[in-house]
């Protein structure tokens, strides 16, 4: 399923998209990170088996994620609008401690967004699996 529909966006909505789910993230928020979405959301996140469909669907995994991070830092390393005035990418560097392991980690990531009626329609989390497994088995 493809959601349909879209939104001009500029850079200046794009920057303070990724203000408020930096915030989210920092705070662990789950409820105010998922509201970035719209309610057919669907959210391919690398670090999981499938497509999730629905903001339950993302806010039973990002909470699983959440949870397994203590100390959470999250920063803005780049915001990027899409010529088609509808996708923005944002570049992530998220540092914390893992809650299970009780080690330290630093991962990039990226996040792609196809955007309608100012919120997340698509939302696709792209990393490398390694940067991730690395703090488990250096």
């Amino acid at each position: 399923m493809t959601p349909t529909g879209s939104t001009q966006i500029d850079a200046a909505f794009a920057v303070d998209f990724a203000e408020r789910a930096r915030v989210a993230m920092v705070a662990r928020d789950v409820d105010a990170l998922v509201d970035l979405a719209t309610d057919d959301v669907i959210y391919d996140d690398m670090g999981a088996d499938k497509s999730m469909e629905g903001k339950t669907e993302m806010a039973r995994f990002v909470g699983s994620i959440y949870g397994a991070a203590v100390d959470l830092d999250v920063h803005v390393e780049g915001v990027f609008v899409g010529v088609d005035g509808e996708t923005m990418a944002i570049r992530w560097r998220a540092i914390g401690r893992r809650a299970d392991l009780d080690i330290p980690f630093e991962l990039e990531f990226v996040n792609i967004y196809t955007i309608r009626d100012g919120k997340a329609c698509r939302w696709t989390t792209i990393f490398r699996h390694m940067d991730w497994l690395g703090h488990i088995w250096p």
